[in-house]
């Protein structure tokens, strides 16, 4: 078929590219999990290193503030425990985003969401409280 511009002149034919399908290297031949866990202890190592340095300028020692931070956090159970009951909203924050964007939806109210379960939850617990067993309860605040 020829192709003809505007002004009448014959275009040349466009030879056609054969595309081929490239991939890369596969590298070191790890797993992805293992990738993705070296980057995220490599991350740590570095913020730890970096914040070391930073309280080596400021004429601390590190090992002194990493065991301080240590004792005042994970040395007991109770300390455990007030970790996780602090870590428990993010990791519902995190999950009110992280299952719609699998989805292919956009949410941007994962912080709202903890404010109106909580509100309800409250709700539920003041006008059922004595009313059900808490066994039932629970999940019903759920």
């Amino acid at each position: 078929m020829e192709v003809v511009n505007p002004e009448g002149a014959m275009v040349p034919p466009i030879p056609e590219i054969a595309i081929l399908p490239v991939s890369a290297p596969s590298g070191s031949g790890l797993p992805n999990w293992a990738k993705a866990a070296g980057s995220f202890v490599a991350a740590i190592l570095l913020a730890m290193v970096i914040f070391g340095a930073i309280l080596l300028l400021l004429g601390k020692n590190p090992i002194d503030v990493y065991i301080s931070i240590f004792n005042g956090t994970l040395a007991t159970p109770y300390d455990w425990s007030e970790i996780v009951v602090k870590m428990i909203p993010f990791i519902l924050c995190a999950l009110a985003v992280a299952i719609p964007a699998k989805l292919g939806l956009v949410t941007v109210g994962g912080e709202g969401q903890i404010y109106i379960g909580a509100i309800f939850a409250g709700f539920v617990a003041l006008k059922l409280g004595t009313a059900l067993d808490p066994i039932i309860l629970i999940p019903v605040m759920v």
